[in-house]
Parts: C-alpha cells; structure tokens; sequence
C-alpha cells in the first residue's frame, strides 16, 4: 500500500508553476509584460507607454532639478551622469529611491527629484498589479560659464 501511495502521490500533488522572480522585490522593466504608464501617457498605444515614461521621467527631473548645486560644486565642463535606481510600487508610488554620481550632493538632490515624481499607474505582469524595478542614467552638460 505504501509503494502505491508514494508512486501516485505525484499525480495528486502537482506543483503549480509559479515565477521564480520575487514580485514584491520588483519585476525588472526589461521584462514586465505591461509597462507603468506616466501620467499624461495613458491615451497612447501600448507600446509607447516605455518611450514615453523614459520621456516623462527625464523631463521631470530636467525641469526639478536644482541646477545650483552644479554651480556651487564648481564641476569641471563636460557630461556628468547620474544613475538611478527605484521601483514602481504596484500602488503607484516610487520607493527604495538610489542614486550614483561622482558627488554626494548629485545623488542626494536626484534622490529627492525622484521622490517627488507624480503617481504613476503600476505595471502589469500575468494580469497583477506588481512593484517594478526600473534603473536610468540622467545625463546633463555642465559647460563653461562666461566670465565678465
């Protein structure tokens, strides 16, 4: 009775396939099946929700960003990145907000740029609501200043 218990128990227990990707540590972008979608974006095609989330983030930190810190680092000219890392929370707010940068007070004022972000519809993956990793480079040319 044992042997045939333990070769049919296969048949009663079968597992369920399940994502091996921890949704609450967040889907990375690159694979989510539908992308958050950035205020403004919500009226376009499918397929154009990442172009134009890319494009909402980059404008909105453009337009945030305190430029005068750029001036009181005195920064040589030239690109200057900064990278960032956050998730989408599947109730559309940013959270674990990281920046890197060559200066602390770069990061410091991404981090808050980022924290301010508008509430942004949360991606959807096998017809959930799930947290989505998402990371960026923010680059902007510092140039010389005229000197009178």
């Amino acid at each position: 009775i044992l042997s045939l218990l333990c070769s049919c128990l296969p048949l009663f227990l079968t597992a369920q396939k399940k994502d091996t990707i921890n949704t609450n540590q967040g889907i990375p972008f690159g694979i989510i099946q539908k992308a958050p979608i950035y205020p403004g974006c919500e009226t376009l095609s499918e397929g154009s929700h990442p172009q134009c989330l890319r494009q909402g983030i980059s404008r909105f930190i453009s337009e945030n960003f305190n430029r005068s810190i750029l001036d009181s680092l005195k920064l040589e000219p030239g690109k200057m990145r900064i990278y960032m890392q956050f998730l989408f929370g599947k109730d559309g707010h940013i959270y674990q907000i990281q920046a890197k940068s060559s200066h602390k007070k770069l990061e410091e004022e991404a981090v808050r740029v980022v924290s301010l972000l508008p509430k942004i519809s949360p991606g959807v993956h096998h017809g959930r609501k799930v947290n989505v990793k998402y990371t960026m480079p923010f680059t902007f040319l510092e140039e010389h200043k005229s000197r009178k």
